[in-house]
């Protein structure tokens, strides 16, 4: 992820320009916390308002946007509960708002933070775009994210012209991409469930005509949503993915051959015999009688010795 190999600590001053842009930085850094060090570190490095035991909590002024990339820990806040904190983790903190976050004494971790205020992220709060009570979020981890403190760094570092308009830019795309990464995440994990679910439906409902409506309702989604995100993640639609799982299922049990082509079918809910073996045909190339017979395995056996 680009790490710092040492830490990076700045204050920053403000001047009234920076103030008319409507977002300033006041602080930024990356510090490593190796295993059973204490936290925070080095606090006499930072200006008295900074320094409170973090474990036990403190209020700032300003707002803060925390990153952490490697280890494990906890955080919480006035309103919102202690959670934990694994790597990919953001969190956000408030002006005014009591707060307090630590790594784990086993792990330690590594952490980015920058600290900004002004009007614009005031108004974010105001028109709830961002929450106490919504302080954490997993955007994951990104190069991305790592590299906009790097930018950050550099333009703190330097102080050259106009660097706060810089470096609120900078921050305005860290809250977009923590946001919006966080909610990539969230979605990718409710159609991950979403798939597992219509899978081990059609698993427990292999003998009969499954009801995507009903199935939908009950997963609080469109029938189309459904057929979407199942086809974004599989390959094929619903349907589709059904018939072949009922081919794979007649599959196992025409080798275990205790089931003539006909109890196949019937076990397996197909509206006829026919239709049965003439799909079982196009899936497979050979007839259900033909796989039954052990066909299967010469064909495979001739593929094999021309390749």
């Amino acid at each position: 992820m680009g790490e710092f190999a040492s830490p990076y600590l700045k204050y920053l001053t403000v001047d009234e320009e920076a103030r008319r842009w409507m977002i300033f930085c006041t602080d930024t850094g990356f510090t490593s916390i190796s295993p059973g060090e204490s936290y925070p570190p080095r606090v006499k490095s930072h200006p008295p308002e900074y320094r409170a035991d973090l474990t036990r909590g403190r209020i700032l002024r300003e707002h803060q946007i925390v990153y952490i990339t490697r280890g494990g820990g906890f955080f919480r806040s006035t309103g919102f509960p202690r959670t934990r904190v694994s790597p990919g983790t953001a969190f956000f903190l408030f002006p005014g708002i009591w707060h307090s976050y630590a790594p784990d004494a086993d792990t330690g971790w590594d952490e980015y933070w920058v600290g900004f205020n002004g009007e614009y992220p005031a108004r974010l709060v105001e028109n709830c775009c961002l929450r106490p009570e919504d302080s954490l979020f997993r955007p994951g981890l990104h190069d991305g994210i790592v590299d906009s403190f790097h930018e950050i760094f550099s333009l703190a570092e330097n102080e050259a012209k106009f660097h706060q308009i810089s470096m609120g830019a900078l921050v305005i795309k860290l809250i977009a991409a923590v946001i919006s990464y966080d909610s990539r995440a969230k979605r990718d994990s409710r159609e991950d469930g979403i798939v597992r679910d219509v899978r081990c439906f059609f698993e427990e409902n292999i003998g009969s005509i499954p009801d995507m409506e009903g199935l939908a309702r009950i997963l609080a989604v469109s029938e189309s949503a459904l057929t979407r995100v199942f086809k974004r993640h599989t390959g094929l639609t619903p349907y589709h993915y059904f018939l072949q799982m009922k081919i794979n299922k007649a599959k196992m049990l025409l080798t275990e051959g205790e089931l003539p082509v006909k109890g196949v079918a019937f076990r397996l809910g197909f509206e006829s015999q026919h239709y049965f073996s003439r799909l079982f045909k196009i899936k497979t190339g050979v007839s259900p009688t033909e796989w039954q017979r052990g066909s299967h395995l010469r064909l495979e056996s001739d593929e094999a010795s021309r390749s």
